[in-house]
């Protein structure tokens, strides 16, 4: 299967948004998110034009919107743009503020949270604890996810959960995952019940706590990884330097 054609196929998935530009955006946020189009990737308006069968006027307004939104930047000394590259502080900005929110959204769901809710939730928690049994660490983070995605619902708040869905998505952009680490998906699946267990109480404090000290503890356990990954590649691309300019021993 051709780029263009897997390029086309992406952006058919959204073709009930409003128009062309948003179904663009759409395709090419997800492009961007599921790293289809790397950090540091150049996007031409005419090759991506062509790439996803549409004229250059959506693509350019798609652009604009995804500058605005911090997924791509100017390119650095020529025209065009670049797919941003992420750093340990934007992680640590998108934590400080999903943070604050996913605590708010705790709170105001265990005011909320209606039994058909809680039924969910404890089905996610069975499910979690399946995954986690059998060290099924991309079924745990969807589970994780979508256990998440029900307590921002039920904080029956729409722009706290729109808000906390985008900043997801940002999150995403940084292809590490904490459940990998020995031992972090069982205390993930601890963490996850406790703040069930008080959304079942209706306690809101408690349920405020525990959201917030889970994003807190991830935090730190994400900023690890990508310390540990970028010593990794430095250790690596000194041994390459090293072995160019090793002599070679005559036969």
């Amino acid at each position: 299967m051709t780029e263009t054609t897997d390029m086309q196929n992406i952006l058919a998935r959204f073709s009930n948004e409003a128009t062309t530009a948003d179904a663009v955006c759409a395709a090419l946020r997800h492009c961007i998110i599921e790293g289809v189009l790397r950090p540091g990737k150049r996007l031409l308006s005419d090759e991506l034009a062509t790439q996803l069968g549409v004229s250059r006027t959506p693509v350019r307004e798609a652009l604009r919107k995804l500058e605005a939104e911090g997924h791509v930047s100017p390119a650095s000394g020529s025209k065009g743009l670049v797919v941003r590259e992420y750093s340990e502080k934007d992680l640590e900005e998108v934590f400080f503020i999903r943070e604050l929110l996913e605590g708010a959204a705790a709170r105001l769901a265990a005011d909320s949270v209606s039994a058909s809710d809680l039924a969910r939730m404890g089905e996610f928690i069975e499910d979690m604890e399946f995954a986690s049994e059998r060290g099924k660490a991309d079924v745990f983070r969807q589970l994780a996810g979508e256990f998440h995605s029900l307590v921002h619902q039920a904080s029956r708040n729409k722009r706290l959960s729109a808000m906390l869905q985008d900043l997801q998505e940002n999150i995403r952009r940084f292809n590490t995952s904490t459940l990998y680490t020995a031992g972090r998906m069982a205390d993930a699946l601890h963490e996850h019940r406790a703040l069930y267990e008080a959304l079942k109480a209706r306690d809101g404090d408690k349920a405020e706590q525990l959201a917030r000290e889970h994003r807190r503890k991830t935090l730190a356990m994400r900023r690890q990884l990508i310390r540990s990954e970028t010593r990794g590649d430095i250790v690596e691309e000194m041994s390459s330097q090293r072995s160019r300019r090793k002599p070679s021993l005559p036969a």
